[in-house]
């Protein structure tokens, strides 16, 4: 059998291996795994956070299970190709029984994890029959537009085009008195405004979502101030806008434009599930993920674009260099999402480059440009501010994971599973078609070898966000890009395996099932997901009637009420504000803030934000500190901050529900 043939048949088996492996790994490892339990005294928390705090060894093990997936499959595959190649090779007619059986209960298993509505939060509704109905339906479309000609398949996309943005635009229209979750903007929003307020990331200010994608509005917030939300909105919904076309353009860069419509359907109706709450999107929650997603996958679509070069021997060291680069902004950008982008190029240009001496020069060139970021930066901060911290890089990440702040149980089985496995997958089959390949040359499967891996292996490594706080709403809303992002990607794969099986009658079985394997695994997870979107009008209705304000209706009240008791309040520099929307209200009010991270809301977590925040506010001269009571509350407890602000002194004022306390600097400070 040559080498073509035999690649073809394996990629076969590698969906039905990666849903059967990770369902068998996961339901394994949950049924015999250490239990997860609560420490009486949380190590890093305050002690009522002690219900909140989690160790949960089995859900670390599964995950590391579904890391080490891929390189199984990969590996076992290799086997197989060198008995094959030693003429051990099993009987055809046996081993096509043994696909189809496997394959059939692989079938079942995705189908059933992806239809799985048990939730015992009650936010996930499933996917209904209709869903599903409206999912086979998409598919089939999509199928028929590749056997069309190119103009009639245009006409198709174009008109998917035209239904995805009728639901679409409605869920991404945002403005600053028109928010679709001002709960979680008030932490974004505050993180893309720190440098404008003259806080910088990781040099006294800690953020959790983004360190750097603060600085290109910077200048524009500085001179217009006064709307200062409206521009964080806007740039909010480009980097959304970046984001999705990103991974639109992944499968276009491998075949062309007939995988449009297809590809914009895939990667938006994952984005518009409204399974969460009654009013929000899941573009609602997408705002907070742009800004730890939007950088990893620019940095895909670049690879995509320069590693074929490089192994082509065009320019490799700049190239590499340049990659390298950009790996490290989207690193330092943020640890959660970004470093495992960094990895996959890192492991894309060793396993893609068949040049030994460009792929080891490459990667030398690659980790120079990716340890040049960080170290540029935090030289930077350091003269500019007098202050820098590289540990605070990794601040929210102990809290969560070493800590167990907010963790949960994961489940056995669910809709988890199903898209765990496309991304292992992905990784699996991107990986066999680079190390399959017959030249240095960058083939069409090479290309798409090189998608899949980097998308596959990138979003099985993000899972890590999921497998900590393992919600059907965090996965719905962490994982959502991820999943239409691979399953874009499978999309030229798809295409070739159902040609192939038209014209080659001695694998026409084997691409059969693959074909509808994927196609099933797709239409469940993430065609049909696109009908549980609302109703345009729906959505268009909730948009007019969400009035939130901008931060200076949601603290100006505040300031006001305590003017009015005598406090002064102004733009000296007296007076510190360790409000929500610190940021924002610094820029639209004049009142300047020492706010250490996103948000007040920290303090209640662990000791060490507090500290950090007296810390900072104790090397600055201020009179008075304006502070909400249940935030102060726990600053008390902190002995620099006893010795720094005096409590007994503190002056509060009501508005609505919340008490807000305008609080003097001790005189023995």
């Amino acid at each position: 059998m040559n080498t073509e043939a035999m690649r073809f048949r394996y990629i076969q088996w590698i969906p039905v291996l990666s849903i059967l492996g990770v369902s068998l790994a996961t339901a394994l490892l949950w049924q015999f795994g250490p239990e997860p339990h609560r420490e009486a005294v949380p190590q890093g928390l305050w002690i009522e956070q002690a219900a909140n705090a989690l160790q949960e060894p089995t859900d670390k093990l599964i995950l590391f299970s579904w890391w080490l997936l891929p390189i199984g499959i990969v590996s076992l595959g290799l086997i197989r190709s060198a008995r094959i190649s030693k003429g051990r090779a099993t009987n055809p007619r046996f081993g096509m029984m043994v696909f189809i059986t496997l394959a059939v209960l692989a079938l079942i298993v995705a189908v059933t994890a992806s239809l799985w509505r048990a939730d015992g939060w009650g936010y996930w509704r499933g996917i209904s029959a209709i869903s599903i109905a409206g999912g086979v339906v998409i598919t089939a479309v999509v199928i028929l537009s590749w056997r069309l000609t190119p103009r009639r398949g245009l006409l198709i996309s174009l008109a998917l085009i035209a239904m995805v943005a009728m639901f679409m635009i409605p869920s991404l229209l945002e403005t600053a008195s028109h928010l679709r979750d001002p709960y979680d903007f008030g932490f974004t929003g505050d993180e893309l405004s720190a440098p404008a307020a003259g806080r910088w990331p990781l040099a006294g200010y800690v953020p959790q979502y983004t360190n750097l994608l603060g600085y290109p509005i910077a200048p524009l917030l500085i001179l217009f101030g006064h709307g200062a939300t409206s521009i964080t909105v806007n740039w909010l919904i480009l980097l959304q806008l970046v984001t999705i076309a990103g991974a639109i353009s992944i499968p276009l860069i491998v075949s062309g434009r007939r995988m449009l419509g297809a590809a914009v359907v895939l990667v938006a109706a994952p984005l518009m599930i409204s399974g969460i709450g009654t009013t929000q999107t899941p573009l609602s929650y997408f705002a907070t993920m742009p800004l730890r997603t939007v950088l990893p996958v620019v940095l895909i679509v670049v690879a995509l674009v320069l590693l074929p070069r490089v192994s082509a021997g065009l320019l490799p060291v700049f190239s590499t260099l340049v990659l390298g680069v950009l790996a490290g902004i989207t690193g330092l950008n943020n640890a959660d999402f970004g470093l495992p982008a960094v990895l996959m190029v890192a492991v894309a240009l060793v396993v893609g480059i068949r040049s030994t001496r460009i792929r080891w020069t490459g990667l030398l060139f690659y980790l120079f440009g990716v340890l040049l970021v960080p170290i540029g930066y935090f030289c930077t901060v350091t003269v500019i501010s007098g202050r820098s911290d590289p540990t605070d890089y990794l601040l929210y990440a102990r809290t969560f994971a070493l800590d167990g702040f907010y963790q949960e149980p994961m489940d056995a089985f669910g809709l988890h599973v199903a898209a765990t496995a496309l991304f292992v997958a992905a990784a699996s089959t991107g990986a066999w078609l680079l190390l399959r390949r017959n030249s240095r040359a960058m083939s069409f499967a090479s290309r798409e070898g090189l998608a899949l891996l980097l998308c596959g292996g990138w979003a099985l490594l993000t899972m890590a966000y999921f497998a900590g706080r393992s919600l059907v709403p965090t996965f719905i809303g962490g994982a959502a890009l991820q999943i239409g992002l691979v399953a874009a990607a499978f999309l030229p794969l798809i295409r070739c395996t159902l040609r192939r099986a038209r014209v080659d009658r001695s694998s026409g079985g084997y691409g059969l099932w693959a074909a509808v394997i994927f196609s099933v695994v797709l239409t469940t997870i993430v065609s049909a997901l696109l009908w549980q979107a609302r109703k345009p009008i729906d959505s268009m209705i909730d948009f007019l009637d969400s009035g939130s304000g901008q931060a200076l209706d949601v603290n100006g009240p505040v300031l006001d009420v305590l003017r009015r008791s005598g406090v002064r309040i102004d733009n000296s520099g007296e007076v510190l504000q360790l409000l929500p929307w610190a940021g924002l209200t610094q820029l639209e009010t004049g009142i300047p803030t020492l706010m250490s991270f996103n948000s007040p809301e920290v303090f209640t977590i662990s000791p060490a934000f507090v500290s950090r925040q007296c810390d900072l506010m104790s090397a600055s001269s201020w009179k008075t500190v304006v502070i909400d009571l249940k935030f102060a509350e726990f600053l008390s407890r902190e002995v620099a901050c006893r010795d720094l602000l005096d409590f007994e002194q503190s002056q509060q004022a009501q508005v609505g529900k919340r008490v807000v306390a305008a609080i003097p600097r001790a005189s023995s400070s």
